[in-house]
């Protein structure tokens, strides 16, 4: 999904391994040829940039060494989409996507342990999406809201991230964001 050049920005967060528009929270994350990598509880690699409304697209080629219930996620304001919670299922938590931690599909119908995957999160005329691997994981309708914090957490796995892209009506962060969430 692209947005009309005219009225998207784009920020590129990760290339190749290299960080290039994010800060680190929690600790360092170790660049490699591959990608860069972190693992355990409280690091977060944050974007420097959030989105206004309107429509965006996100994506990121990561990794996660390991599927077990490691709470791995996508870090969305004060949501996560999780890309392996409890019993190995997908999760959403947090005001945007619902308070209370919904499970969904177990994770391994959608990426495997030790190989890259594509995520994605767009927003296009007020729907939200989320994909794996080009298939819908979860939706929100009705609402084109703002979003500061945008970020990925490896949790108690291991993750390397490949390449995080932000398109769409950006915002310049002045402050580092603070860590968000819990274990599940």
């Amino acid at each position: 999904l692209m947005l009309a050049k005219a009225q998207a920005e784009e920020s590129v967060v990760v290339r190749t391994g290299e960080r290039l528009d994010a800060r680190v929270v929690g600790g360092a994350w170790d660049e490699t040829s591959n990608g860069i990598t972190a693992e355990g509880t409280g690091r977060f690699l944050y974007a420097n940039k959030g989105i206004r409304a309107g429509d965006f697209h996100i994506s990121a080629r990561l990794k996660l060494a390991r599927l077990n219930h490691t709470a791995a996620s996508f870090v969305f304001g004060d949501s996560h989409l999780g890309f392996d919670g409890r019993e190995n299922r997908l999760f959403v938590q947090g005001a945007l996507l619902g308070s209370k931690t919904q499970m969904l599909e177990p994770a391994e119908n959608y990426l495997k342990a030790g190989e890259v995957f594509l995520f994605e999160a767009t927003r296009k005329n007020g729907t939200t999406r989320f994909l794996i691997n080009e298939r819908e994981v979860a939706r929100k309708e009705d609402w084109d809201g703002p979003v500061n914090v945008l970020g990925l957490r490896p949790w108690r796995n291991r993750m390397e991230i490949v390449e995080f892209r932000i398109e769409g009506k950006l915002i310049e962060l002045e402050s580092l964001p603070v860590p968000l969430g819990e274990p599940l």
